[in-house]
C-alpha cells in the first residue's frame, strides 16, 4: 500500500457523504455500498506493516448507525457543526447541529474522537466554536479557508480544566503542526476527566503518563 510506504500514520477519506447523492437518484443501497467500501479500506489499511494505518472518515455520521461501520473507522471528522452549512460563517440550524451532535456521540461511546472542522476567521465564533465542541467531547478546529492549502494558526480557549493528575490513567493525544498538543484525559474505568492544551506535545504527554503535575 503506497500510503504506509511513503511513511504516513493513516487515511482521511473526504466525500464519505456522497452516498447520498445516489440515493437521491434511486440507488437504495448507496449507504450500505459505501460502508462496505470503507470496511474494504479499513481491512487492508490494517494489513499494514510495521503498523496498521489509521482510517478517519469525513461527515457522512449517519453512517455510524450502520452494522460494522464503527468497527472500521478510527475516528471521524465533522464539517460545519457549528458554522457554515447554509453558508460561511452562518451559524447551523440548532436542530441539525443537534442531530449531528448525537449521532457523533456513537462514536465517542466507541472511544473514537471526534473532529468538527468550521471555517470561521472571527475571534468570537472560533471561541463559540471551541467552547461547544470541548463541550461535546470533541476536537476542535478553526480553518480560515475552505482550500486548506494553508496552515491554519491554532487558536484555543483561554479555560482551564483542573482535575487531580493521580486520577489520570489514559491520555488519547492529538498532534497539531508538531506545535500543540491536544490531550483527552481519562480516568481508570475510562470516564472522561478534561481536556488540556499543551506547547511542547512530546513532553505533556510524558508528563501525565509519569505522573507529574500538569
Amino acid at each position: 500500500m503506497q500510503v504506509a510506504a511513503q511513511g504516513f500514520d493513516g487515511i482521511y477519506l473526504d466525500k464519505v457523504d456522497i452516498y447520498d447523492d445516489w440515493e437521491e437518484q434511486g440507488f437504495e443501497t448507496a449507504a450500505q455500498q459505501m460502508v462496505d467500501f470503507v470496511s474494504e479500506i479499513s481491512q487492508l489499511a490494517r494489513q499494514q506493516q510495521p503498523r496498521p494505518l489509521l482510517v478517519y472518515v469525513q461527515n457522512a455520521e449517519e453512517l455510524l448507525k450502520k452494522r460494522g461501520y464503527l468497527a472500521a473507522i478510527d475516528g471521524i471528522a465533522k464539517e460545519d457543526l457549528f458554522y457554515g452549512q447554509d453558508g460561511d460563517e452562518k451559524p447551523t440550524p440548532a436542530s441539525d447541529c443537534q442531530h449531528s451532535c448525537e449521532l457523533l456521540q456513537l462514536a465517542r461511546r466507541w472511544n473514537k474522537p471526534v473532529l468538527t472542522v468550521d471555517y470561521v476567521r472571527k475571534k468570537g465564533m472560533q471561541e463559540d466554536v471551541f467552547r461547544r465542541s470541548l463541550a461535546q467531547g470533541f476536537i476542535p478546529l478553526c480553518a480560515s479557508s475552505r482550500d486548506l492549502d494553508r496552515r491554519t494558526k491554532l487558536k484555543y480557549p483561554t479555560q482551564s480544566y483542573v482535575t487531580p493528575v493521580q486520577q489520570v490513567r489514559s491520555c488519547y493525544v492529538v498532534w497539531s503542526d508538531g506545535l500543540c498538543s491536544r490531550l483527552e484525559l481519562r480516568d481508570a474505568d475510562g470516564r472522561f476527566l478534561r481536556i488540556e492544551h499543551k506547547e511542547q506535545n512530546k513532553e505533556a504527554a510524558s508528563d501525565v503518563f509519569n505522573n507529574k503535575s500538569m
